[in-house]
């Protein structure tokens, strides 16, 4: 059996996940709280107090830390907009819906060399080749 496999087989993947998540985040909130106690009473850098913390606190939204894994954007987007990122996957399958529907807005910034279609497959749906 394969590593996938095995992987795929094995029982609680997505409790190990979650947990693994929940992780993430408690250590993530630990570095904010410190990294605040140590910013109390200083402006942010000559702007005015609108740092971007304050900016998305404003939009109802919050600077938090999530796992570098390949999966950080859908991680960060399932957070901010379901307090956890255990949708990654699913963020990640609408953005693509999205932008094949709206191929006219992102082909542009796509590299030259690399088809629509293929930066589509390998790059934001992260299949290997």
């Amino acid at each position: 059996m394969s590593r996938k496999q095995a992987a795929r087989a094995r029982p609680g993947k997505a409790e190990a996940e979650r947990k693994r998540d929940e992780r993430a985040a408690r250590r993530a909130l630990a570095r904010e709280r410190r990294s605040r106690a140590r910013a109390e009473g200083e402006d942010d850098e000559d702007d005015g107090g609108c740092g971007l913390a304050e900016q998305l606190r404003g939009l109802g939204l919050r600077l938090r830390e999530v796992p570098g894994d390949g999966n950080c954007l859908f991680r960060a987007l399932g957070d901010q907009l379901e307090g956890h990122s255990r949708n990654h996957l699913k963020h990640r399958q609408e953005t693509v819906a999205y932008m094949i529907k709206r191929r006219g807005d992102f082909e542009p910034f796509v590299e030259d060399d690399v088809p629509f279609e293929k930066h589509i497959l390998f790059r934001v749906l992260g299949r290997c080749h």
